[in-house]
């Protein structure tokens, strides 16, 4: 994560300013259709890992359900509803910004792999497992709902774990735990329930490993979230904005990325206050 982010910030003003707004709609209808293959002008969960998998050959199609989740959770989208079309824009905006090519380029090559027939993307048996559990989830909405709620979890984990080795730091999470407990907490300072919250992190500090897994990670949520009387889905979002928001230290913000590309392109003179130089490491 960290890594894509600083690659952001060597892309220069024009291919930014290309990236995020040359596409027309006739492209975003055209690209749009061939991912929503039941033609409902929504793209659901299931359309969406296709479409992924279609998009990276070598991704296996449980890692595409995985990335098809999260990019659900970071964006707030209804899994009930799917993806419209903003969302969609997004998802290739991001595309075109990481892979760094103009966004009419990488439209044509995503409409290409879309053309790609599913059965291209079901190779193994594991793949043949994933597709049976998206088709099941796709009986109901509650199901598909319960599902990505249960999964902000594993979101979460993943972009604090930017590593991909699926362990994430102990002293990392406890750091960002305290500093939602800090902007949620503002008016109950040095209550009973806040003393506690920073105990039982404390604790956790001193006597837990350095490293955790899911498992651990989710019990952490749990126990957190009693402790400080606050709701498991509340403290996940939270760890969630500040691991997109760098907050804790692993680099700018998209948005400061951009600012400070487009700045730093700009003769001394006609900088824009407030976008400062690029923050070192």
């Amino acid at each position: 994560m960290a890594a894509k982010t600083k690659q952001l910030t060597l892309l220069n003003e024009e291919r930014l300013l290309l990236a995020i707004e040359s596409m027309d709609q006739c492209t975003l209808d055209k690209v749009f259709s061939a991912a929503d293959t039941d033609h409902n002008m929504r793209i659901d969960l299931r359309e969406f890992t296709y479409a992924l998998a279609k998009i990276n050959p070598d991704l296996p199609l449980a890692e595409a359900k995985d990335s098809a989740t999260d990019f659900f959770v970071l964006f707030k989208v209804d899994p009930a509803t799917g993806l419209e079309k903003v969302h969609f824009r997004r998802f290739l905006q991001c595309w075109a910004l990481l892979q760094m090519e103009p966004l009419h380029k990488v439209a044509k090559d995503i409409a290409l792999a879309l053309s790609r027939p599913v059965s291209e993307v079901i190779w193994s048996r594991q793949d043949q497992a994933i597709q049976e559990e998206l088709n099941d989830l796709m009986r109901t909405p509650d199901r598909l709902r319960r599902y990505v709620d249960y999964k902000k979890a594993e979101t979460a984990f993943r972009l604090w774990d930017p590593d991909a080795n699926r362990r994430i730091l102990r002293k990392e999470i406890t750091r960002g735990l305290k500093v939602l407990l800090d902007k949620k907490q503002q008016k109950r300072k040095g209550t009973q329930e806040v003393l506690a919250a920073l105990s039982f992190l404390e604790e956790e500090e001193r006597t837990g490993r350095t490293r955790l897994d899911i498992t651990e990670f989710r019990y952490i949520v749990t126990r957190f979230g009693v402790v400080a009387r606050l709701h498991a889905d509340e403290i996940v979002e939270g760890l969630i904005q500040q691991a997109v928001g760098y907050e804790i230290g692993h680099g700018p913000s998209l948005k400061e990325a951009m600012e400070q590309e487009v700045n730093e392109q700009l003769p001394m003179g006609m900088r824009i206050p407030g976008m400062g130089s690029r923050p070192s490491g």
